[in-house]
């Protein structure tokens, strides 16, 4: 009997929170709801076509939340009455921010299909910071695809348009990225001067977390250079700063890094604790990625240490994960370290077989990469011009949902919730009524 009345306490209890629930989150809702029919509103009777850009814009945003069908349409009618009415300022406004929330989404192919909308309106009215911006996410958004040829030519675009505009803060954000496709392609002396760029434009205008960043890609890039006390000391820069930040991933990341750069001048102990640091702060915050990658590096500095259970052991967890996470890059790196170690325990059956896994794996990248040389894309301008052109005849803006959305649609979560909560308060209801009722059985 105490059981069950303890069992009604408690679902009494959790009843007054739900009322509590009752009573704020519709709140919330009709807040939401209430933006939004008052942004229709004004959009009605708006009497400048200025005025109804800067709504569509702020409609669209406000309706992101709960449908971002109901956003497409809203983005689609905001082009549409643009290019009606030859604002193609406007027009490539639209198609910009229409990119982003698609690429935001991870729809790539989209994406790029309204960046090129973007380029090509923008190209109407010779706008060269909104050419700079389009083309930058376009180059961003050919880089997530694996397209580095198409990006590349993107980014100089996007350089061109914020020179043209004195836009510095445009222009470092290219230096970066554009450092990037250098990095990725093992042109490191044009890497070096394009970070060194954004890291000098950040430092100017004490932009902290974006000079960190930048500080870590230089270390990253004299790493490869093979000059390890210049990356050791890049890495020392962007691991105070992300320390003053007290940014725990930038913290993990600038730890595993100079963790490599330890190991590379033989002070093994030091490097084994920075990997460890890195390994633990990754594995707290569940960033698999990462904590992949710093267990092989730590599987790396204990076998060359010359504790060979412990990378054993390190490499094997590493592995596990890239293998249930299809880190394919990641497990090349990790089974040619568990060869070594394999070989060094003298076990040369186990080290053959991972190393012809490992040669596998890397014809199979070599296959899927296919690199070429990096001079030879800025000769190629058609190039981009003919992928935009594709783009924006693939896919009409026009085809896009119908404005279904009506002030009933926006209401409904709210009625929902309230017959909900009607619903709940009945059952409380039934549930202390039975309590009272055997309370005066006991009594």
């Amino acid at each position: 009997m105490k059981r069950k009345l303890d069992t009604l306490a408690l679902l009494v209890q959790w009843g007054k929170r739900f009322c509590l629930l009752l009573i704020f989150f519709p709140l919330t809702l009709r807040a939401e709801a209430d933006t939004v029919v008052a942004l229709r509103n004004a959009l009605r009777d708006a009497n400048s076509d200025s005025l109804r850009f800067v709504l569509y814009e702020r409609l669209a945003k406000a309706q992101l939340d709960s449908s971002f069908d109901a956003a497409s349409t809203t983005f689609a009618q905001w082009v549409d009455l643009a290019i009606k009415r030859e604002a193609f300022r406007d027009a490539g406004r639209a198609e910009n921010c229409w990119g982003i929330e698609y690429l935001h989404r991870g729809d790539l192919p989209q994406a790029f299909r309204h960046f090129s909308r973007s380029v090509q309106n923008y190209q109407e009215v010779a706008d060269a910071s909104g050419l700079a911006r389009a083309y930058n996410n376009m180059g961003i958004t050919l880089r997530r695809e694996g397209r580095f040829k198409e990006a590349f030519l993107a980014f100089l675009e996007a350089m061109k348009g914020f020179k043209a505009a004195n836009d510095a803060l445009g222009t470092a954000m290219v230096y970066n990225n554009l450092a990037q496709i250098y990095y990725q392609y093992g042109q490191y002396g044009q890497a070096l001067e394009y970070f060194s760029e954004y890291v000098r434009y950040n430092k100017t205008n004490r932009k902290a977390l974006e000079t960190a960043n930048g500080e870590n890609n230089l270390g990253a890039t004299y790493y490869e250079l093979k000059d390890y006390k210049n990356a050791l000391s890049h890495y020392y820069r962007s691991y105070a700063i992300y320390d003053s930040l007290d940014n725990k991933l930038g913290i993990a990341l600038a730890s595993d890094n100079i963790g490599l750069m330890l190991r590379e001048l033989r002070q093994m102990e030091d490097a084994i604790s920075h990997h460890q640091r890195a390994v633990t702060i990754f594995r707290d915050s569940s960033r698999m990625y990462q904590l992949t990658m710093s267990l092989g590096n730590l599987c790396s500095t204990y076998r060359l240490a010359g504790e060979q259970q412990r990378a054993l052991e390190t490499g094997l967890e590493a592995l596990q994960l890239a293998d249930s996470l299809s880190f394919d890059e990641l497990k090349t790196l990790i089974l040619e370290e568990l060869a070594f170690v394999y070989e060094e325990k003298g076990n040369f059956r186990t080290a053959y077989n991972y190393a012809k896994q490992c040669n596998e794996q890397l014809k199979k990248e070599a296959q899927d990469k296919g690199q070429e040389n990096l001079n030879e894309w800025s000769k190629d301008p058609q190039l981009l011009e003919d992928l935009i052109l594709r783009a924006t005849n693939e896919n009409p803006t026009s085809n896009v949902l119908p404005n279904t959305l009506s002030e009933a649609t926006v209401y409904l979560p709210y009625l929902l919730f309230v017959l909900g909560g009607i619903c709940g308060c009945l059952c409380m209801f039934v549930l202390y009524r039975t309590r009272s009722k055997r309370q005066k059985r006991i009594s």
